[in-house]
């Protein structure tokens, strides 16, 4: 449900993200109590914005692009991340004409909120605080923002016991007892998991309630974190071992 607003004006400000809005206008006779009652959709044209050069993810380790468009060519183009501007270097490189940013690959930390700044018209000096940079040109517009967020892992993936460090190369139980135990990793998204008992599946869950089936009296216990989007693999093992009576 959207925001109720009181008063016969209103000031709109549209998120960088909403590209229609419905309006509706209410008008409320108290003596006759009769309502009535318009609405109207608020399309909302950015004239530039920033996407993905490709329909390939973001993925950590990989090369990555980023474009910013509009309706016509700009005097002059600011890269900005989290509202910041952006700066060459080793990884990120820009095009000439600065309407592509190219990173030769990716980090976690490449997280944010990428727009391009764009100026038209005649030059001018504007000094806008709230962006954190000098622009040099026009009118400044800034873009329609792209969230990038990076696709990584699984990372370090391993085996722990409820509230405890992993387990390590081998987990020493006792028959008939219950172990809490959980496969853990660094994925985003999350990772799909699958474990292992004596060579066959045992669960699809994350965090299982071990009892070991014995014989035999050490068998080996596996976890695989997959994630689909980064198309990586991890894996973390232990050698159940259970006491002979």
């Amino acid at each position: 449900m959207g925001k109720i607003f009181e008063g016969d004006q209103l000031d709109l400000t549209i998120s960088d993200y909403s590209k229609i809005e419905p309006l509706t206008c209410e008008a409320k006779n108290t003596l006759s109590n009769t309502t009535i009652t318009a609405t109207v959709n608020l399309t909302v044209t950015d004239p530039f914005s920033v996407r993905a050069s490709s329909q390939a993810p973001p993925v950590a380790g990989r090369p990555f692009a980023l474009l910013c468009e509009g309706p016509q060519e700009p005097d002059s183009i600011t890269w900005l991340k989290n509202k910041n501007q952006m700066l060459a270097s080793e990884r990120v490189q820009f095009s000439p004409d600065n309407t592509t940013i190219t990173f030769s690959f990716l980090v976690r930390e490449d997280d944010g909120l990428y727009q391009c700044l764009v100026v038209e018209g005649e030059n001018r000096t504007i000094h806008d605080n709230t962006l954190v940079v000098v622009v040099e040109g026009g009118v400044p517009n800034l873009s329609v923002g792209y969230l990038m967020e990076v696709n990584y892992g699984p990372n370090e993936v391993l085996i722990e016991k409820a509230n405890e460090l992993p387990v390590g190369e081998v987990m020493l139980v006792q028959p008939g007892s219950t172990t809490e135990l959980q496969c853990s990793s660094q994925c985003f998204p999350a990772c799909l998991i699958t474990w292992f008992y004596q060579g066959t599946t045992l669960s699809t869950n994350a965090s299982i309630s071990f009892t070991p089936v014995i014989p035999p009296y050490a068998a080996a216990l596996s976890c695989i974190a997959s994630n689909p989007v980064t198309g990586q693999n991890g894996s973390a093992m232990t050698t159940v071992e259970v006491p002979g009576e």
